[in-house]
């Protein structure tokens, strides 16, 4: 009769060393392509774009990145003035930011990171437990008579976010009950078949 072997246990295991060794953070990157939005008028006005993305509930949006955005606003809008606010769907948590400080009209074309924000109020912040994340493009300055003050022609926002605690214990949870899974097969004994 073979001996039951602990290596059916041991996988379960070294996956949740690695999380812990990791600090328990596993982050998913979202995309959100932002060409076509316009800003016409301060925060909360009505007619600026506004795009909202599903993530997950209750997670730390803690890193922000764009890629090749360009946007081009008339005069005599200044590109200075376009700005982006990432919040909660309620708004009560929120990251503004502007991409360039250039006092003139004219097209904005860049890539960058939070690093490399001009002007930045808010910082990471919680989702609310539907998961929505609502980005507003909108004008810091708004000029009387443009609509649209800027439009956003190309580019993506990378959005990076970290799933709340409790999900991180479901992770754990299931990696453990595979564990134990595999742990009962392994001792499980064959039983003779009688003719």
């Amino acid at each position: 009769m073979n001996k039951p072997t602990r290596r059916s246990s041991v996988i379960p295991f070294l996956a949740f060393i690695v999380l812990l060794a990791s600090g328990g953070v596993v982050k998913a990157d979202f995309m959100l392509n932002v060409s076509g939005m316009n800003t016409v008028g301060e925060l909360g006005d009505a007619r600026n774009s506004v795009r909202l993305l599903n993530l997950s509930p209750n997670a730390v949006v803690n890193q922000i990145s764009w890629t090749a955005v360009s946007f081009r606003s008339s005069d005599p809008s200044w590109l200075s003035e376009v700005s982006f606010a990432l919040s909660n769907s309620d708004q009560s948590q929120s990251w503004t930011f502007r991409m360039t400080d250039l006092q003139e009209s004219g097209t904005y074309t860049g890539s960058g990171t939070q690093l490399d924000f001009v002007d930045s109020t808010g910082g990471p912040f919680t989702l609310l437990s539907d998961g929505i994340l609502r980005l507003e493009t909108y004008e810091t300055f708004a000029d009387a008579g443009l609509t649209p003050n800027a439009t956003i022609t190309a580019g993506t926002l990378t959005i990076t976010a970290v799933p709340e605690p409790s999900s991180m214990i479901l992770i754990v949870s299931i990696i453990g009950c595979f564990g134990v899974r595999s742990r009962f097969k392994a001792n499980r004994l064959p039983t003779a078949v009688s003719a």
